[in-house]
């Protein structure tokens, strides 16, 4: 296989490379259960909290300690990726 090495000591959580992705896509059963993502970074594109009510059917259900969650403000009507900014 390839690989990658460093010559240095990296930091930890340091970017050490970034690459466009050349090809993406979801898995068949991501649109079986509608699961909302960017196509393109395939970041997300709801809360913790909505993806658990949505898979279990159940509106009631509210997860602990949804402030961690980095997409618990998130929009059901987004267009533009927060992630990637890509419409």
């Amino acid at each position: 296989g390839r690989q990658i090495i460093s010559k240095r000591i990296c930091q930890c959580e340091e970017l050490i490379f970034q690459e466009q992705p050349l090809v993406l896509a979801q898995f068949e059963w991501n649109k079986l259960y509608k699961y909302s993502a960017c196509e393109y970074c395939l970041y997300p594109l709801e809360s913790c909290e909505q993806n658990v009510r949505r898979l279990c059917q159940d509106s009631s259900i509210i997860i602990p300690h949804s402030e961690c969650d980095p997409n618990r403000n998130i929009d059901q009507q987004i267009v533009r990726c927060p992630k990637c900014n890509v419409k």
